[in-house]
């Protein structure tokens, strides 16, 4: 079928101000006055210059596999996209423009002084071109009903794992320079991200700046907390573990703030999900970040990892024999293992095995073809069990079935005890193989991936396939690190609900990883077993073993109290998100991924999304969250108590 223009004019276009805010990063706030003024004569000034032009072509294709085919041009959208359009046989290829006269005033706009302007405008360019896109399929709906079609979705390449650079095949299929559309390597219908051209160069001097802040501020209170006794008793210990990783993230935001790549809260969320490697983000278009920006991103996840006190632990012996209490305040689960008489030589080879494994995977990741930086980013995150990636859609993007499984089976290797790793280290096979969280931890991967597995074989057409990302997304979630290798928000209910399961689990004790821990798990459930014999044999006295040994019943009462906690944390975290105008999927899966340190969520905070919609009130709330459970939760409340600033 020949190209078609539409007849469209301006007065058919639905500009929703709640989404104009949303992509100006206010989510369901209200701009200031001053900024309203500016989006109010900046829409006044869009909607006279606009010209909207629209146009389709209806062609002929099939979908075998993964493989898209139109008219003997190959696409590869990605598993999700291929299995919605299995069904069809007709598919109409759709362009929109808002008009060469306002794409010329956008680009005077880049080119001025006022950064703000430009950055509504390119705002109002992305909303109003959405716009049109609606108005087509409205028209379209219309005009193809008569021949007995129907439409279904949508999809265009840059999302859901559809590689943005097969616009180019797309337009392919079009006439020359249709609806007055020509397509550059310069423009692929990427957002704009303004600090890319406001800048003109690296981003060198925010780091350097930022060095020059931490040192002047660190250099005072270095002199002024000079000459004390040097002890350190637990309260202090949790006191300095909850502050510092408060400071870490204060300090680690001042690249992206001097860089103009985000607000405040934004950039304090950021940081704060780096360093507890959550890894939830707040941009919807990373890949425009500078590459300086994506590997300090990284990094903080890396250095989060193991703890930022416990790596200064291993590298300052000076504070070397106070280091147990902050280790004890920020260890990722109910008890410390000291692995060598002294913290820091246990702290050492830790990071030893730490940096081992990051290099391993690493070095797997660039013999199947991953490029250098986007290798060391992935490998940093997954090592930290993090997930921040330099790709939109994270591992998906790649379509590489390879990184998906060396992603995956690392995420699953983070996630284990690392006290696991040194008794191999010691060759103590047996002391390894006793540990019951590990055998747990394996099973319910396996259980998880299976049940999975099985649920979206439909969805992606084969079994081997859905086994693939089904093991992907049950590490990532289990192991907290968030990677994505598709849109799980498009899988069946039972998928997603055994998803938000593992949220809660995480993975061992020791590791990485965030969330209850397995062993804590483990232990409650052990205690509800107990409680159900008690209740027939209230006289027989039953102890709670694990590993072969009998756990105090002051550490299964801590436990008890740290789940009440936890659950409590979720709940206040959800009425905060809630309070925001957000769903109650949303709002519950946001509190839970931050408290878990897991990143992505459900609904509008799933995989493909971000969470940079939300306010600036619950960014700042989530934030706390995020540090609460990266530090179990009482190194952060115990700076709440009043008594804790009392002199002993």
């Amino acid at each position: 079928m020949a190209a078609r223009e539409l007849p469209l004019s301006v007065r058919d276009l639905t500009i929703s101000p709640a989404e104009l805010r949303a992509t100006l990063g206010y989510g369901t706030a209200e701009p200031g006055p001053d900024v309203q003024e500016i989006v109010d004569r900046l829409t006044a000034r869009a909607l006279e210059i606009c010209r909207p032009r629209l146009g389709f072509r209806i062609v002929e294709g099939r979908v075998e596999r993964q493989r898209l085919t139109l008219e003997g041009v190959d696409f590869e959208p990605g598993a999700i996209i291929a299995a919605q359009l299995r069904k069809g046989s007709c598919f109409a290829v759709l362009i929109a423009s808002v008009g060469a006269e306002m794409d010329a005033w956008l680009h005077d706009l880049r080119e001025g002084d006022d950064v703000v302007a430009a950055y509504v405008a390119d705002a109002l360019g992305s909303v109003m071109a959405e716009a049109i896109v609606a108005c087509g399929l409205d028209c379209l709906e219309r005009y193809v009903a008569p021949e007995g079609l129907r439409i279904t979705n949508s999809y265009s390449p840059g999302y859901c794992g559809w590689n943005v650079s097969e616009q180019h095949a797309l337009f392919s299929l079009l006439p020359e320079g249709f609806c007055g559309v020509r397509l550059c390597e310069a423009g692929l219908m990427l957002p704009s991200l303004i600090i890319a051209w406001a800048l003109k160069d690296g981003d060198e001097w925010p780091f350097l700046l930022s060095m020059l802040i931490t040192v002047a501020v660190a250099l005072p209170l270095t002199l002024f907390t000079r000459g004390g006794d040097g002890e350190m008793h637990t309260r202090e210990g949790m006191a300095v573990a909850g502050l510092s990783w408060l400071t870490f993230s204060l300090f680690g935001s001042l690249p992206l703030l001097l860089d103009g790549a985000c607000g405040f809260w934004d950039a304090l969320f950021e940081i704060a999900s780096g360093f507890t490697t959550t890894g939830a983000t707040i941009f919807g278009n990373v890949e425009a970040l500078p590459r300086g920006l994506l590997f300090w991103r990284s990094f903080t996840h890396w250095a989060g990892g193991m703890g930022v006190l416990v790596l200064t632990s291993a590298i300052l012996p000076s504070i070397d024999g106070r280091g147990a209490h902050l280790a004890r305040a920020e260890s990722p689960g109910p008890s410390f293992s000291k692995l060598r008489p002294r913290l820091g030589d246990s702290a050492k080879a830790l990071y030893m095995i730490y940096a081992a494994l990051t290099l391993v995977e690493y070095v797997f990741l660039r013999a199947f073809g991953m490029p250098v930086f986007d290798a060391v980013i992935h490998a940093l995150g997954t090592a930290g069990t993090g997930g921040f990636s330099c790709r939109n859609t994270s591992v998906g993007a790649y379509g590489n079935p390879a990184f998906e499984i060396i992603i995956a089976v690392f995420m699953l290797l983070f996630g284990v005890n690392f006290a696991v790793y040194f008794r191999l280290l010691m060759r103590d096979v047996r002391g390894a193989g006793k540990n019951e969280e590990l055998w747990v931890y394996t099973a319910l991967t396996a259980v998880a991936t299976l049940l999975i597995a099985a649920n979206v074989t439909r969805v992606f057409g084969s079994f081997t396939t859905a086994l693939r990302h089904a093991f992907f997304q049950t590490t990532s979630i289990m192991s907290t690190t968030g990677y994505s290798s598709a849109d799980f928000e498009l899988w069946p209910a039972f998928s997603k609900a055994v998803i938000a399961f593992l949220m809660f689990f995480g993975a061992c004790a020791g590791s990485t990883a965030g969330g209850l821990k397995i062993v804590r798990v483990l232990l409650l459930a052990k205690m509800a077993g107990r409680e159900v014999l008690r209740a027939f044999q209230p006289r027989k006295v039953r102890v709670v073993r694990l590993d072969g040994k009998s756990v105090p019943e002051e550490m299964l009462s801590g436990i008890s109290i740290f789940f009440f906690v936890y659950i409590a944390l979720v709940l206040l975290g959800a009425l905060a998100v809630a309070s925001s105008g957000a769903d109650l999927v949303t709002s519950f899966t946001a509190s839970l991924t931050c408290v878990s340190n897991v990143g992505p969520g459900l609904g509008a905070v799933g995989p493909m999304c971000n969470f940079g919609f939300l306010p600036g009130y619950v960014k700042a709330i989530l934030t706390l969250l995020m540090l609460a459970g990266r530090l179990e939760i009482y190194p952060m409340l115990v700076l709440l108590v009043p008594s804790m600033w009392k002199k002993a």
